[in-house]
C-alpha cells in the first residue's frame, strides 16, 4: 500500500528565483544558500547566469571576497550569455579584486573584459544594458582611485554621474556620489566630500534605495568627524547603525562600534573604548577584514596602556607587525608608529619613545617620498597642494611637538651632547625645508603656475581692497541714487576641450606637454598683474582686475581665439590644435542678504563661473559664457544659480558672438557641477 505521506518535491528554479527576489536584504546568508541550491541542479544558461549574478552580488555585500570571485568567474565563463551579462560578471569580478585591495587587477579585468563592449552598450536603447555599462565604468573609476589616479577617476565619475542623471537611476547616482565623496576626501577637500555624500544620502532616501544607506551614513559620520562637527558625527553614526541593523550589514555595524571606540578614547573613557573594540573585533575577524581587526587591537592596546596595563604596548606592536605584513598599508603603519611613540612617552620610557619617534618620522618621510614618485594622471591640483601643506604643518608645529614630547629634552640629558647636536642640526634643516616646501606648496609642479592654495592665500587681501573701492563707487549721488559700480575683477575658468582624448590617443606624456604649453600661452595673454592658477586637471583659473564691463568678455574672447589657433607640439613630430571653453563671473556681487555689509565669498563667485563653464561645455564647447550682476542692490540668493539669475533678469548674460547658450540640467541640490572633458 502506498505511503500516506510523500516527500515534498524540490523547488523549481522559477520558484527559487521568486523566493530569492522576495528575500529581504538582511537575509543575505539565506539568499546565498538558496542560490547555491538552485545552481546545484540543471539550469538553462540564462537561469544559471541569473543565480550566479545574485550569488556573487550577495557574497560581495557580505565581504566574502574569494567566494564572490569564484561565482563571478563562473558567470564570466558562461558562453551562451549576451554581452551585457558578461560585462556585469566582469564588474562583479573587479569589485571582488577591489575588496581584496587589488585595484591594478580590477583595472586589468575591466580593460580586457568590459572596455571593448562599453561604447556599444552605452548607445543601446535598453535601460538595463546602459546601466550595466555605467556600472562597469564606475568600477573602473574606483580602480583608478585605488591606484591614486585621482584626476582620471573624477573625470570618469563625472561622466558616469551625468548619464545616471539622464536615466534617473537613484542607486547609480548615490553609489557614484559616494565614490566621489571618498575621492574628494582623499584630495583633502572635506567640505566638498561632505556635500557629495549628503547628496548621495538625499538621493538614496528620495529614491528609496535603502541597501546603500548604511555605507553612506558611515562615511558621512567619518567626514563629519574630520570636519570637527561632533554632534553631526554622532548623529550620522546612529543613522549608520540603524541602517546597518535593518540591512543586516555586520561590517557597518562593527565600523560604527570602532568609530565609537575612537570617540570614547578622545573622551578618555578607556573602559568604554575597551568594550567597543572587544565587541567589534570578532566581527571583523569573522568577515575576514584583518586590517580592521588589527586596528581594533591597536585601540585596545592604547586603552590598556592608559589604564596601567603595560601589555598594551605589546598589543600595539603586535598590530604593527601584522599590518606591516600586508602590502599597501603605509598610511596605517605611520599612524600606529606614532601611537607607539606616544604611549611609550606616556609610560616615561624615554629612550624607547625617542627611538619610536624617530621611526615614526622615518616612515612618514618615506610615505611622502613614495607619494612624490607616483604619477597621478589628471590629478586635482588641490590634492598635491594639500599633501605638501601637511608636510608644512608638521614643520610649523615643531614647537608643539616639543611640548607634546617633553621627554626629548629629558633624553638629551640622558644621552649627552650628541643628541643635542643632532637637534641643533635638525633645527637648521627644518628652517631650510620649511622655506622650500612653502614655495612648493604654492606652485603646481607640472606647469609652474600658482595653485589653489596660492590663490586662497592672496585673494582675501585683494578683495578687501576692492570692498573699500566698492563703498566709494556706491556712494550716493546728489539725488540719493547709487552710482552703479563697474566690475572690479573677474574670475575666469578655462577648460581645454576634449583633453581626455589626448591622453587616450597619445599618452599622458603628450597630455602633460599640452598642459605646459597651454599654461605658457595663458601667461602670455594676461597682464602681469593678473593671476593664473592651475585649478585642476586641464582646468585653469584667471583672476583679472578689470576697469570696464566689457573687459572680461574681451579677455575671454582673446584666450578662446588664441588657444584654438595654437599648434601644440606633442613631440616626435606630432602636433595638434585644441580649443577651450571659458566661464566667468564678475566681482563684486551684491550681499546675500539685504543690507548686509559682507559681499559673497570669492568661492561663491567661482561657483557661478563654474556654472557658466558648464553651460559653455553643454553649448558645443569652443566658446565663452559669462555673467555680471545687473543691480548690485539686489541681494544674491544663498544658493547662487547662474541660469536662474539670468532667467529672472538678475544677471546679464555675455557670450561668444553668434553662439547660443544652453543651460544644462543640474545635479540635485548643486548648481552647475557637471561633465568635464
Amino acid at each position: 500500500m502506498a505511503s500516506a505521506f510523500t516527500a515534498a518535491a524540490p523547488a523549481s528554479a522559477a520558484e527559487l528565483r521568486q523566493q530569492l527576489e522576495a528575500t529581504p536584504a538582511k537575509d543575505r546568508a539565506r539568499a546565498i544558500a538558496m542560490a547555491r541550491q538552485a545552481l546545484a541542479g540543471p539550469l538553462e544558461p540564462d537561469q544559471r547566469a541569473w543565480f550566479l549574478d545574485r550569488l556573487a552580488a550577495d557574497q560581495l555585500r557580505l565581504r566574502r571576497w574569494d567566494e564572490a570571485l569564484s561565482s563571478a568567474q563562473q558567470g564570466l565563463a558562461l558562453t551562451q550569455v549576451g554581452t551585457p551579462l558578461r560585462v556585469r560578471f566582469a564588474s562583479l569580478l573587479a569589485k571582488g579584486r577591489l575588496g581584496l585591495g587589488q585595484p591594478a587587477e580590477a583595472l586589468r579585468i575591466h580593460d580586457e573584459q568590459s572596455a571593448p563592449a562599453i561604447p556599444a552598450l552605452l548607445s543601446s536603447a535598453d535601460r538595463i544594458t546602459r546601466l550595466r555599462a555605467l556600472e562597469a565604468l564606475r568600477v573602473r573609476a574606483m580602480s583608478l582611485l585605488g591606484l591614486a589616479r585621482k584626476g582620471e577617476a573624477m573625470e570618469q565619475l563625472t561622466e558616469v554621474l551625468r548619464q545616471y542623471d539622464q536615466l534617473d537611476d537613484a542607486e547609480g547616482q548615490a553609489e557614484t556620489l559616494h565614490v566621489m565623496a571618498s575621492l574628494r576626501h582623499g584630495s583633502g577637500d572635506v567640505a566638498e566630500a561632505l556635500r557629495a555624500e549628503q547628496q548621495a544620502i538625499d538621493i538614496a532616501e528620495r529614491g528609496q534605495v535603502p541597501d546603500v544607506l548604511a555605507r553612506l551614513h558611515s562615511l558621512m559620520a567619518y567626514l563629519q568627524a574630520q570636519a570637527g562637527n561632533q554632534q553631526a558625527h554622532e548623529r550620522e553614526l546612529e543613522a549608520a547603525r540603524k541602517s546597518a541593523v535593518e540591512e543586516g550589514d555586520d561590517f557597518v555595524q562593527s565600523m560604527v562600534m570602532f568609530n565609537l571606540s575612537d570617540g570614547a578614547m578622545q573622551r578618555k573613557d578607556w573602559a568604554e573604548a575597551l568594550r567597543l573594540t572587544d565587541a567589534a573585533r570578532p566581527i571583523f575577524l569573522r568577515i575576514g577584514d584583518l586590517n580592521m581587526a588589527d586596528l581594533c587591537l591597536a585601540n585596545r592596546g592604547i586603552a590598556l596602556n592608559r589604564t596601567g596595563h603595560p601589555e598594551g604596548i605589546a598589543l600595539l606592536r603586535r598590530a604593527n607587525e601584522t599590518i606591516a605584513s600586508r602590502p599597501g598599508q603605509e598610511v596605517t603603519l605611520v599612524a600606529i608608529q606614532k601611537a607607539i611613540a606616544e604611549e611609550l612617552a606616556h609610560n616615561r620610557d624615554f629612550e624607547a619613545a625617542y627611538a619610536a619617534q624617530l621611526e615614526y618620522q622615518r616612515r612618514k618621510e618615506a610615505l611622502h617620498q613614495s607619494d612624490n614618485q607616483k604619477r597621478i594622471a589628471e590629478a586635482s591640483a588641490a590634492y598635491e597642494a594639500d599633501r605638501k601643506q601637511r608636510q608644512i604643518e608638521t614643520l610649523e608645529h615643531e614647537q608643539d611637538q616639543q611640548k607634546r614630547f617633553r621627554w626629548l629634552w629629558v633624553l638629551t640629558g640622558v644621552l649627552g651632547l650628541a643628541v643635542a647636536a643632532v637637534i641643533a642640526v635638525s633645527r637648521v634643516y627644518l628652517k631650510r625645508a620649511y622655506r622650500a616646501m612653502h614655495d612648493m606648496a604654492l606652485e603646481d609642479p607640472l606647469t609652474g603656475l600658482h595653485n589653489r592654495r596660492y590663490l586662497s592665500s592672496r585673494i582675501v587681501e585683494e578683495l578687501a581692497q576692492m570692498r573699500r573701492q566698492r563703498h566709494q563707487a556706491l556712494a550716493p549721488r546728489g539725488d540719493g541714487s547709487a552710482v552703479p559700480a563697474e566690475p572690479g575683477a573677474a574670475f575666469l575658468l578655462i577648460d581645454l576641450d576634449h583633453f581626455k582624448f589626448i591622453n587616450d590617443e597619445h599618452g599622458h606624456a603628450a597630455g602633460d606637454a599640452v598642459l605646459r604649453q597651454a599654461s605658457a600661452l595663458l601667461r602670455s595673454l594676461v597682464r602681469q598683474s593678473d593671476t593664473v592658477v592651475r585649478w585642476g586637471g586641464e582646468e585653469f583659473l584667471v583672476f583679472a582686475r578689470v576697469a570696464a564691463r566689457n573687459e572680461p568678455g574681451e579677455l575671454a574672447e582673446r584666450i578662446c581665439s588664441q588657444m584654438a589657433a595654437h599648434e601644440f607640439d606633442l613631440g616626435q613630430g606630432r602636433r595638434l590644435r585644441r580649443s577651450c571653453s571659458i566661464g566667468f563671473a564678475c566681482y563684486p556681487f551684491a550681499p546675500q542678504q539685504a543690507g548686509a555689509p559682507e559681499l559673497p565669498s570669492w568661492e561663491t563667485v567661482v561657483s557661478l563661473a563654474d556654472q557658466c563653464l558648464y553651460a559653455a561645455k553643454a553649448s558645443g564647447r569652443a566658446l565663452w559664457v559669462g555673467i555680471q550682476q545687473i543691480d548690485l542692490g539686489q541681494p544674491l540668493p544663498e544658493q547662487a544659480d547662474a541660469a536662474a539669475g539670468v532667467a529672472q533678469g538678475q544677471f546679464a548674460l555675455l557670450h561668444s558672438a553668434g553662439r547660443e547658450v544652453s543651460w544644462p540640467a543640474r545635479e540635485p541640490g548643486h548648481p552647475g557641477q557637471g561633465q568635464r572633458h
